[in-house]
């Protein structure tokens, strides 16, 4: 884990892995420069996703868990138009939540 932590001029540490700012633009930045490659194939990006909604469900079990069932909504939503609408939807509505949660806080 050496890779992940970094350790401080005082020796605490810090994660230097996470961004130092959660603004939403910064965010997606940072999402952005760890991008992955998904398979070519439309097929088997689906079943990525699929494969990713059900390990969700079974979330209770050790190493599968309910942070899989985003993944795979994100990976569907490359081909599948309507689970696209609807990511695109639930992202702006967080950026929005977001932003009014800033403004309320200052």
């Amino acid at each position: 884990m050496a890779w992940f932590w970094d350790n401080g001029p005082n020796g605490a540490q810090k994660g230097s892995y996470l961004p130092s700012s959660l603004e939403p633009a910064d965010l997606s930045e940072w999402v952005r420069e760890r991008r992955r490659n998904l398979p070519r194939s439309r097929i088997a990006r689906t079943l990525l996703g699929i494969a990713f909604i059900v390990g969700g469900v079974f979330s209770f079990l050790p190493i599968l868990g309910i942070w899989m069932l985003p993944l795979g909504l994100v990976i569907l939503s490359v081909d599948w138009p309507v689970i696209r609408r609807l990511r695109r939807q639930a992202e702006v509505n967080l950026v929005r939540w977001w932003k009014s949660r800033q403004t309320v806080g200052t």
